[in-house]
């Protein structure tokens, strides 16, 4: 059954994730030398089972891309945007015309791995500002499932009914209209050690 949070766990939640959103999209902008908007930053309490959806909300197809977070934080750092979308952020990091990668393949899929690698920074460091204890990131992987995908989550049986908090925000790049969503999503369990 969902729990839903109390207005002061909201409260230092959301202040953690707009704090650590604002830093990772200024990063973002700096690497890509263009203006990143962040957008709706928001915390949510709400059942494995309803992720997915969320990711994939607004466009059919997305390509989600995923690390695990393990030790003093259970749970994952993920992009999920129109593959159009990623394979433009990968043009803009290896410094190439938009348009030039029509694929994910080896090339392009590391450099993207690296954005979610730069952007996981950003919010684990607001996490272990919060929290004592080692906080360890797998390498990335990626899906266009995001309901197997949550399987490979290591955050419980889809089957039960799990609560995680998911900390979600779009991005656009207005310039060239690339848009996403990154996420972290995080055992229940960790709201304990925050609060």
């Amino acid at each position: 059954m969902l729990t839903q949070l109390s207005d002061s766990e909201k409260n230092a939640l959301t202040e953690t994730w707009d704090i650590s959103s604002a830093a990772a999209i200024s990063a973002l902008a700096s690497t890509l030398g263009k203006e990143v908007k962040l957008i709706e930053p928001c915390v949510k309490q709400m059942l494995l089972n309803d992720v997915p959806g969320v990711m994939n909300a607004d466009e059919a197809g997305n390509i989600l891309i995923y690390l695990k977070l393990s030790g003093a934080v259970r749970g994952v750092a993920a992009i999920s945007a129109e593959p159009s979308n990623i394979l433009a952020l990968a043009d803009m990091l290896l410094h190439k015309e938009i348009g030039t990668f029509k694929s994910l393949d080896n090339q392009n899929f590391s450099v993207v791995n690296e954005l979610l690698n730069i952007l996981t920074g950003y919010y684990v460091d607001a996490l272990v500002a919060r929290i004592s204890g080692k906080i360890t990131m797998r390498d990335p992987t990626y899906s266009v499932n995001p309901y197997k995908a949550i399987d490979d989550f290591g955050l419980g049986e889809t089957f039960n009914e799990i609560n995680v908090l998911v900390f979600e925000n779009k991005f656009l790049i207005p310039e060239i209209q690339v848009h996403g969503k990154t996420f972290l999503i995080l055992s229940e369990k960790m709201l304990k050690k925050f609060m």
